[in-house]
């Protein structure tokens, strides 16, 4: 029980105990929230941001985790709930995959609306304000 900031703020938490560089991805408000989020908690980090409304270019994120990158984990939402984009799961996890790179996702907006398999997932954030919410009898 609880809010996604305080699910995403435990994710934050986990991540402080990692070796190595973040890399956050951003397209609208939730993914700004995360930086912010990770700025707080002291984070090692780069930011990819795109413009809000538009999917997050995988291309992109396959150049920056490529070649000597140092990222050992990526952060960002799967729904970005402020424009309605929802990521692509299966190919972010593919990404982080092929790089080594811990997959954790704000899945606030997807866990119990949307199917979603989070095998292959480092760290997943939900809350029972959204989703998952406790329907009283």
């Amino acid at each position: 029980m609880g809010s996604g900031t305080l699910a995403n703020d435990v994710v934050a938490g986990q991540l402080s105990l990692l070796n190595g560089r973040g890399l956050i991805l951003t397209n609208g408000e939730f993914g700004s929230r995360l930086v912010d989020q990770a700025r707080r908690f002291k984070l090692e980090f780069d930011t990819l941001e795109f413009s809000w409304g538009q999917p997050l270019d995988l291309n992109v994120v396959r150049e920056k985790l490529s070649g000597r990158s140092m990222h050992t984990w990526l952060w960002c939402a799967h729904c970005e709930t402020s424009t309605g984009i929802l990521s692509d799961l299966d190919a972010l996890k593919t990404i982080c995959k092929v790089h080594g790179v811990k997959l954790c996702l704000d899945c606030i907006s997807t866990i119990g609306t949307l199917p979603v398999d989070l095998t292959g997932v480092y760290l997943a954030s939900c809350s029972s304000g959204k989703g998952c919410a406790h329907i009283r009898g």
